[in-house]
């Protein structure tokens, strides 16, 4: 991560016979200024993450000496680094929070696929698919069948509505890929389900 690369920032440079204390300085100054101008690209930070980077940056002088300037300097890029993945993972689980909710509320919808979830997102479908399984652990697809089959199973259970009637009530917009869904899941039939409950 942040750490390997300003290690591999350091040898590179202090592996030259010409390094020496000007050298050194003018590292540490360019690093400095690097993160003054990431600093600034951070504004979705909270004000306490930036007003605490502000004050790393200003404690890194010349004076402390090379050493302490350089390990300074990687603590500000690795709280950085860390400040934004969690703001990142924040973000990350209420998306998805978002879509499964979604998901919930509009499983029964015939219209409901991938590309309407992806629309409604401003993600495309490849991303969402991605995104959807990293985060939730289930395929997109699976998960939106499970949930049509859940509740096509209480239906089952607790009304007499026909087989067809509940294909379209649980979101299908066709009786046969109803049946071929519940078979797959259950490994029967929804009418031998229904005889068996």
């Amino acid at each position: 991560g942040v750490q390997h690369t300003l290690s591999e920032i350091l040898n590179k440079n202090t592996a030259l016979k010409s390094f020496a204390a000007s050298n050194a300085s003018e590292l540490i100054h360019e690093l400095r200024g690097t993160l003054v101008k990431l600093k600034e690209d951070l504004y979705k930070l909270d004000k306490p993450s930036l007003q605490e980077i502000e004050e790393m940056i200003r404690s890194i002088t010349n004076k402390k000496g090379f050493t302490d300037s350089y390990e300074t300097i990687s603590s500000i890029f690795i709280y950085i680094c860390s400040s934004i993945s969690a703001k990142k993972q924040i973000s990350n689980n209420k998306l998805k929070d978002d879509i499964v909710d979604f998901l919930l509320h509009e499983y029964k919808n015939k219209d409901l696929c991938l590309y309407m979830v992806a629309s409604r997102f401003n993600m495309t479908e490849k991303y969402l698919s991605r995104f959807f399984r990293e985060h939730t652990g289930e395929n997109f697809v699976n998960y939106l069948e499970n949930l049509r089959i859940d509740f096509a199973v209480k239906l089952l259970n607790s009304t007499s509505y026909t087989v067809n009637e509940i294909a379209d009530a649980s979101g299908y917009q066709n009786p046969n890929t109803f049946y071929k869904a519940f078979k797959r899941v259950y490994g029967i039939s929804p009418t031998s389900f229904r005889e068996k409950n």
